[in-house]
Protein backbone atom coordinates (compact mmCIF):
# COMPACT_ATOMS: atom_id res chain seq x y z
CA UNK A 1 0.00 0.00 0.00
CA UNK A 2 1.27 3.48 -1.01
CA UNK A 3 1.54 6.58 1.32
CA UNK A 4 -1.11 8.47 -0.50
CA UNK A 5 -3.93 5.37 0.54
CA UNK A 6 -3.05 5.42 4.15
CA UNK A 7 -3.29 9.03 4.18
CA UNK A 8 -7.07 9.00 2.91
CA UNK A 9 -7.36 7.03 6.15
CA UNK A 10 -6.72 9.91 8.20
CA UNK A 11 -10.25 11.34 6.72
CA UNK A 12 -11.97 8.16 7.03
CA UNK A 13 -14.91 7.28 9.21
CA UNK A 14 -14.51 4.25 11.75
CA UNK A 15 -17.09 1.83 12.86
CA UNK A 16 -16.76 -1.24 15.58
CA UNK A 17 -18.64 -4.23 15.23
CA UNK A 18 -18.57 -4.83 11.92
CA UNK A 19 -19.28 -8.45 10.76
CA UNK A 20 -16.41 -8.85 7.52
CA UNK A 21 -18.52 -11.93 6.38
CA UNK A 22 -21.90 -10.04 5.97
CA UNK A 23 -20.81 -6.15 4.97
CA UNK A 24 -24.18 -5.89 2.93
CA UNK A 25 -25.82 -6.51 6.65
CA UNK A 26 -24.20 -3.00 7.76
CA UNK A 27 -26.93 0.24 7.64
CA UNK A 28 -23.97 2.22 6.95
CA UNK A 29 -23.21 0.56 3.50
CA UNK A 30 -26.71 1.34 2.12
CA UNK A 31 -26.19 3.81 -0.89
CA UNK A 32 -22.10 4.26 -0.31
CA UNK A 33 -20.33 4.44 -3.69
CA UNK A 34 -17.79 1.81 -4.97
CA UNK A 35 -14.51 0.96 -3.42
CA UNK A 36 -11.41 0.95 -4.83
CA UNK A 37 -10.30 -0.69 -1.74
CA UNK A 38 -11.24 -3.10 1.12
CA UNK A 39 -8.59 -4.22 3.59
CA UNK A 40 -8.54 -6.52 6.08
CA UNK A 41 -5.47 -6.73 8.26
CA UNK A 42 -4.27 -10.34 9.84
CA UNK A 43 -7.64 -11.68 9.99
CA UNK A 44 -7.43 -14.62 12.84
CA UNK A 45 -10.64 -16.06 14.70
CA UNK A 46 -7.66 -17.47 17.31
CA UNK A 47 -6.40 -20.91 18.09
CA UNK A 48 -3.71 -23.28 16.49
CA UNK A 49 -5.30 -26.22 15.78
CA UNK A 50 -6.75 -27.77 12.30
CA UNK A 51 -10.40 -27.14 13.48
CA UNK A 52 -9.47 -23.65 13.47
CA UNK A 53 -7.54 -23.81 10.14
CA UNK A 54 -10.58 -24.81 8.80
CA UNK A 55 -12.49 -21.95 10.71
CA UNK A 56 -10.10 -19.20 9.21
CA UNK A 57 -10.17 -20.81 6.13
CA UNK A 58 -13.95 -20.14 5.70
CA UNK A 59 -13.59 -16.94 7.38
CA UNK A 60 -11.43 -15.89 4.34
CA UNK A 61 -13.94 -17.26 1.80
CA UNK A 62 -17.04 -15.46 3.23
CA UNK A 63 -15.11 -12.25 3.57
CA UNK A 64 -14.10 -12.08 0.26
CA UNK A 65 -17.53 -12.74 -0.99
CA UNK A 66 -18.79 -10.20 1.08
CA UNK A 67 -16.56 -7.63 -0.68
CA UNK A 68 -17.94 -8.46 -3.78
CA UNK A 69 -21.11 -5.96 -3.42
CA UNK A 70 -19.15 -3.21 -2.66
CA UNK A 71 -15.64 -3.41 -5.41
CA UNK A 72 -15.69 -0.85 -8.15
CA UNK A 73 -16.65 -2.95 -10.91
CA UNK A 74 -13.46 -2.02 -12.98
CA UNK A 75 -10.72 -0.59 -10.11
CA UNK A 76 -11.35 -2.66 -7.31
CA UNK A 77 -9.35 -4.63 -5.12
CA UNK A 78 -8.81 -6.74 -1.97
CA UNK A 79 -6.08 -6.21 0.63
CA UNK A 80 -5.48 -9.01 3.31
CA UNK A 81 -2.05 -8.86 5.40
CA UNK A 82 -1.50 -12.66 7.04
CA UNK A 83 2.01 -13.43 8.53
CA UNK A 84 4.45 -15.61 6.32
CA UNK A 85 4.32 -19.18 9.06
CA UNK A 86 3.18 -22.52 8.49
CA UNK A 87 -0.10 -21.95 10.46
CA UNK A 88 -1.27 -19.01 8.38
CA UNK A 89 0.09 -20.47 4.93
CA UNK A 90 -1.85 -23.49 5.45
CA UNK A 91 -5.04 -21.54 5.38
CA UNK A 92 -4.28 -21.27 1.63
CA UNK A 93 -5.71 -17.87 0.83
CA UNK A 94 -5.33 -17.88 -2.88
CA UNK A 95 -7.91 -20.93 -3.01
CA UNK A 96 -10.54 -19.57 -0.54
CA UNK A 97 -10.28 -16.16 -3.01
CA UNK A 98 -10.95 -18.34 -6.29
CA UNK A 99 -13.73 -20.13 -4.10
CA UNK A 100 -15.27 -16.56 -3.93
CA UNK A 101 -14.55 -15.54 -7.15
CA UNK A 102 -10.96 -13.67 -7.11
CA UNK A 103 -7.69 -14.35 -8.82
CA UNK A 104 -4.25 -13.13 -6.92
CA UNK A 105 -2.71 -9.79 -8.43
CA UNK A 106 0.72 -9.43 -6.70
CA UNK A 107 2.04 -9.68 -3.10
CA UNK A 108 4.26 -6.79 -1.42
CA UNK A 109 5.61 -6.84 2.15
CA UNK A 110 3.81 -5.65 5.16
CA UNK A 111 4.88 -2.11 5.95
CA UNK A 112 4.00 -1.54 9.37
CA UNK A 113 6.00 2.12 9.41
CA UNK A 114 3.49 3.40 7.06
CA UNK A 115 0.51 3.27 9.66
CA UNK A 116 1.32 5.91 12.29
CA UNK A 117 1.09 4.16 15.70
CA UNK A 118 0.71 0.99 14.80
CA UNK A 119 0.94 -1.69 17.20
CA UNK A 120 0.41 -5.83 16.91
CA UNK A 121 -2.46 -7.38 19.16
CA UNK A 122 -3.22 -10.40 20.13
CA UNK A 123 -6.78 -11.60 18.96
CA UNK A 124 -7.50 -12.77 22.59
CA UNK A 125 -4.96 -10.91 25.05
CA UNK A 126 -6.98 -11.50 28.24
CA UNK A 127 -6.16 -15.49 27.75
CA UNK A 128 -2.85 -15.45 26.42
CA UNK A 129 -0.71 -12.76 27.76
CA UNK A 130 2.56 -12.03 26.58
CA UNK A 131 4.29 -9.83 23.35
CA UNK A 132 2.14 -9.92 20.37
CA UNK A 133 3.70 -12.32 17.45
CA UNK A 134 5.85 -10.06 15.18
CA UNK A 135 4.62 -8.97 11.71
CA UNK A 136 8.27 -9.50 10.37
CA UNK A 137 7.89 -11.47 6.82
CA UNK A 138 4.27 -10.91 6.71
CA UNK A 139 2.64 -10.05 3.48
CA UNK A 140 -0.20 -8.24 1.61
CA UNK A 141 -2.49 -10.44 -0.78
CA UNK A 142 -3.97 -8.11 -3.52
CA UNK A 143 -6.78 -9.97 -4.80
CA UNK A 144 -8.83 -8.74 -7.88
CA UNK A 145 -12.09 -10.29 -9.01
CA UNK A 146 -12.36 -12.72 -11.52
CA UNK A 147 -14.96 -12.03 -14.12
CA UNK A 148 -14.86 -15.80 -15.61
CA UNK A 149 -16.09 -17.48 -12.36
CA UNK A 150 -19.31 -17.72 -11.28
CA UNK A 151 -18.82 -18.52 -7.56
CA UNK A 152 -21.85 -19.60 -5.13
CA UNK A 153 -22.14 -17.76 -1.73
CA UNK A 154 -20.09 -19.67 0.62
CA UNK A 155 -22.45 -18.53 3.04
CA UNK A 156 -25.77 -20.50 1.86
CA UNK A 157 -25.06 -24.19 3.60
CA UNK A 158 -27.87 -26.16 2.92
CA UNK A 159 -27.45 -29.70 4.96
CA UNK A 160 -27.83 -32.65 3.57
CA UNK A 161 -29.66 -35.71 5.40
CA UNK A 162 -27.24 -38.75 5.71
CA UNK A 163 -28.36 -42.63 6.47
CA UNK A 164 -26.77 -44.56 8.95
CA UNK A 165 -25.64 -46.69 6.34
CA UNK A 166 -23.57 -43.92 4.68
CA UNK A 167 -22.32 -42.94 7.61
CA UNK A 168 -20.84 -46.51 7.86
CA UNK A 169 -19.55 -46.13 4.39
CA UNK A 170 -17.83 -43.28 4.96
CA UNK A 171 -16.17 -44.34 8.48
CA UNK A 172 -15.09 -47.25 6.65
CA UNK A 173 -13.46 -45.55 3.99
CA UNK A 174 -12.14 -42.97 6.17
CA UNK A 175 -10.21 -46.29 8.35
CA UNK A 176 -9.05 -47.52 5.26
CA UNK A 177 -7.23 -44.45 3.90
CA UNK A 178 -6.29 -42.97 7.36
CA UNK A 179 -2.88 -44.81 8.05
CA UNK A 180 -1.03 -43.89 5.09
CA UNK A 181 -2.45 -40.54 4.87
CA UNK A 182 -1.05 -39.43 8.18
CA UNK A 183 2.05 -41.25 7.90
CA UNK A 184 2.51 -39.06 4.24
CA UNK A 185 1.45 -36.15 6.48
CA UNK A 186 3.64 -36.17 9.37
CA UNK A 187 6.16 -37.31 7.18
CA UNK A 188 5.91 -33.70 5.29
CA UNK A 189 5.28 -31.57 8.79
CA UNK A 190 7.96 -33.33 10.10
CA UNK A 191 10.35 -31.55 7.57
CA UNK A 192 8.40 -27.88 7.72
CA UNK A 193 8.10 -27.42 11.64
CA UNK A 194 11.44 -26.03 13.06
CA UNK A 195 11.65 -22.70 13.83
CA UNK A 196 14.93 -21.44 12.18
CA UNK A 197 14.68 -18.27 14.47
CA UNK A 198 15.01 -19.96 17.78
CA UNK A 199 17.26 -23.03 16.24
CA UNK A 200 13.80 -25.47 17.75
CA UNK A 201 11.85 -28.40 15.56
CA UNK A 202 8.43 -29.28 16.30
CA UNK A 203 6.67 -32.97 15.97
CA UNK A 204 3.25 -31.23 17.37
CA UNK A 205 1.40 -28.84 14.89
CA UNK A 206 0.00 -27.26 18.03
CA UNK A 207 3.60 -26.94 19.59
CA UNK A 208 4.85 -25.57 16.82
CA UNK A 209 1.96 -22.67 16.20
CA UNK A 210 2.14 -22.19 20.55
CA UNK A 211 5.93 -21.32 19.94
CA UNK A 212 6.02 -19.15 16.92
CA UNK A 213 2.50 -16.93 18.61
CA UNK A 214 4.90 -17.16 21.61
CA UNK A 215 6.40 -13.90 23.72
CA UNK A 216 9.35 -15.75 23.74
CA UNK A 217 9.62 -16.30 20.12
CA UNK A 218 8.71 -12.74 19.04
CA UNK A 219 11.64 -11.18 21.34
CA UNK A 220 13.84 -13.27 19.79
CA UNK A 221 12.31 -11.65 16.47
CA UNK A 222 12.97 -8.60 17.59
CA UNK A 223 16.55 -8.98 18.65
CA UNK A 224 17.33 -10.28 15.45
CA UNK A 225 16.08 -7.09 13.56
CA UNK A 226 17.73 -4.91 16.11
CA UNK A 227 21.03 -6.58 15.25
CA UNK A 228 20.47 -6.64 11.70
CA UNK A 229 19.92 -2.84 11.92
Amino acid sequence: MSKPIVNLLLQAEFYFGVDATALEKESWLEGAPPFQSIVFNFPHLGGATEEDVVKNQTLLREFFFSTRKFLHPTRGQVLVSLRNTLFYNRWKIQEQAAASGFKLKRTEPFDASIYSGYEPQRTHPATFRGEPPSTTGAHYFIFAADKSLQPTDPRQRVPQAVTQEEKATQNSRGKEAETPKKAVEASALATKMACQTCGLTFRDVKKYNGHMNSAKHAKKVKAMKKTKH
